[in-house]
């Protein structure tokens, strides 16, 4: 049994946003290069490939993803959040960050 059209229509849709995305997380890298140090770069580049823009992340979440003490990664978000690359975002708890869209397009131009 075939798929419905307006469902094919949907995945496509969701594949040219997702390339869209991996595009814009790789135009980035120079960027964080710039503004942080190498190992801290480093960091940064594994959270962007990791959550993308659109995903809410915490302490906890950098914590598992780089292996960091609760000190160090709070010490990360705040770095990053002083220089613009995330933003913290309401509704979901105390400390969520996502990591800023705009920013990231405006730089690139």
């Amino acid at each position: 049994m075939a798929a419905p059209r307006n469902l094919e229509r949907r995945f496509e849709s969701e594949k040219v946003n997702i390339a869209a995305q991996k595009v814009n997380i790789e135009s980035q890298k120079a960027n964080i290069a710039a503004a942080f140090s190498a190992k801290t770069a480093s960091h940064v580049y594994k959270l962007l490939e990791e959550f993308g823009f659109q995903t809410v992340f915490g302490r906890s979440d950098v914590q598992k993803v780089l292996g960091l003490k609760a000190t160090r990664s709070t010490a990360l978000l705040h770095e990053m959040a002083e220089k613009g690359f995330i933003e913290p975002i309401t509704g979901f708890g105390k400390g969520k960050y996502r990591f800023r869209q705009k920013i990231w397009i405006s730089r690139s131009s």
